[in-house]
């Protein structure tokens, strides 16, 4: 069973057309994910793709467990968690196709988190060796704010009893 990396993705697009096309595939993902592929709109994979050709194509080795989405004009806005990573060649795939991303991620079993901008850039921060009194500097506020790191780590802190570093890493 693979670590699951959270995700919060905007994709957005040139017309309300284009937008409402791409949510008519995560309708259908959603409907019935054994027979469609939502990361496969954006980098295609052959049925005898294995979970590394997969993991190379897309940044991580299975497609998106979407939890939320929905469509506002020229945007959709996914949630869904992928094994071990986030899906990182997807999302510079829709860069290429001219579709706008703007995307965090969050992987507390493994410490990391980070985000990725409609500019292609990309920001991981591997966290293991701060504290809760560290970690909101480190990362950013942003993303502090967004995935609650620094409170998560507080309450580990105090069930732990020694607020120590060796308890994330």
């Amino acid at each position: 069973m693979p670590n699951w990396c959270n995700n919060n993705v905007t994709f957005s697009f040139d017309t309300e057309e284009a937008a409402q096309e791409f949510y008519k595939v995560v309708e259908a993902y959603n409907a019935d994910g054994e027979n469609n592929t939502l990361f496969g709109w954006f980098v295609p994979v052959d049925e005898d793709d294995n979970n590394w050709s997969r993991s190379e194509k897309w940044g991580t080795k299975w497609d998106a467990q979407v939890y939320d989405w929905h469509v506002n004009d020229r945007s959709v806005y996914l949630g869904f968690d992928t094994a071990w990573g986030p899906p990182v060649e997807v999302f510079r795939a829709a860069l290429d196709k001219g579709i706008q991303v703007s995307a965090s991620y969050y992987e507390p079993g493994m410490c990391f988190v980070g985000s990725f901008d409609e500019d292609g850039q990309e920001e991981f921060y591997e966290y293991a060796n701060e504290t809760a009194a560290t970690v909101r500097e480190f990362i950013g506020e942003h993303l502090d704010d967004m995935w609650g790191i620094s409170d998560q780590m507080a309450e580990w802190e105090a069930e732990e009893g020694d607020g120590g570093v060796e308890n994330f890493g």
